[in-house]
């Protein structure tokens, strides 16, 4: 569970070590973020914290993390105008793309051809231009 540093009406704030033993998320990379001004932390005696819009913002850089964008792109976007819906549109792009690999494989398992792997690694090809060298 998430505790507040301070409540004061529906102004809430977590520290970065708060979040980051709730998340996972290791210090270290949260204040990374915040260091490079893709995330903008504030501080609370000292302390670094994050209010909701800044928990939103670190939701929407580790998602578009896992599709691979590079930090200098994330650094561009404006992350308070970046809809979720945007976000769960390119994972569900990501998830078809898996998938295709992911059934193209199981295919070359059951019948192993020339022509099967040929297609294989056509699929991962795309895979890989798509979402690990265009980013």
């Amino acid at each position: 569970m998430l505790y507040p540093v301070e409540s004061g009406g529906d102004i809430k704030m977590q520290t970065v070590g708060t979040v980051s033993n709730y998340t996972g998320i290791t210090e270290r990379t949260i204040q990374y973020y915040d260091i490079l001004k893709v995330l903008s932390l504030h501080r609370h005696n000292g302390i670094r914290i994050l209010f909701e819009k800044d928990l939103n913002a670190l939701l929407k850089i580790m998602t578009l993390k896992m599709l691979n964008t590079k930090v200098t792109t994330i650094k561009k976007t404006n992350l308070a105008e970046l809809d979720f819906k945007e976000i769960l549109i390119s994972l569900e792009q990501l998830g078809h793309h898996l998938n295709e690999v992911m059934i193209c494989l199981e295919k070359l398992q059951e019948e192993k051809s020339e022509e099967g792997l040929l297609t294989a690694l056509r699929i991962v090809n795309e895979f890989i231009n798509l979402y690990v060298n265009k980013r």
